[in-house]
């Protein structure tokens, strides 16, 4: 399992899919996404064939956890939220520091992302396998303002060193 969903230089340019350990950048620094889950070659397949992602229920797995925490209300607040937040996932769960990435998003709130091998070391594929990933994550983030309606099979999140163009900051 190892290709995923890009969509480069905006998010209507989705339906490119890439073998994650061949995937360069090449200097774009427009928006670009990558989906959260990652699939076999049969996604590449199906998405050649039908010209789009909708529809596709096979197996899939994911290398990364992760929580958007978005506040209308300033970075301020939901920093000292993600704060709190990593905070538990080292004291709580045992999430070794070095594991715990932390992104602006580039808009209103951060992303923290752990490696989804800190949490299960080797994740089995299966159908329903968003399903075991969104309740992992609500669980991990109990009490927690962050938005779980990220995990969805189809989802894509800006990569890190991309502009959103809506604000013109980057995911840093």
């Amino acid at each position: 399992m190892k290709y995923a969903e890009y969509a480069i230089g905006a998010l209507r340019n989705r339906n490119n899919i890439q073998d994650i350990t061949k995937f360069k950048l090449n200097g774009e620094r427009n928006e670009c996404y990558r989906s959260i889950f990652l699939f076999s070659e049969d996604y590449k397949f199906f998405v050649e064939k039908t010209k789009g992602v909708a529809g596709f229920a096979g197996e899939h797995i994911a290398d990364m956890l992760i929580w958007d925490f978005d506040s209308e209300y300033g970075l301020e607040q939901v920093k000292g939220r993600v704060s709190e937040f990593v905070e538990t996932l080292h004291w709580n769960f045992g999430i070794p520091y070095e594991y715990i990435h932390i992104s602006f998003s580039g808009k209103k709130g951060f992303h923290v992302i752990i490696p989804f091998q800190a949490i299960c070391e080797n994740p089995n594929p299966s159908v329903n396998f968003w399903k075991v990933y969104k309740a992992m994550a609500c669980d991990l983030g109990e009490g927690f303002p962050f938005d779980n309606s990220i995990y969805e099979l189809k989802r894509v999140l800006r990569l890190n060193n991309t502009i959103n163009e809506k604000s013109g900051l980057y995911k840093i």
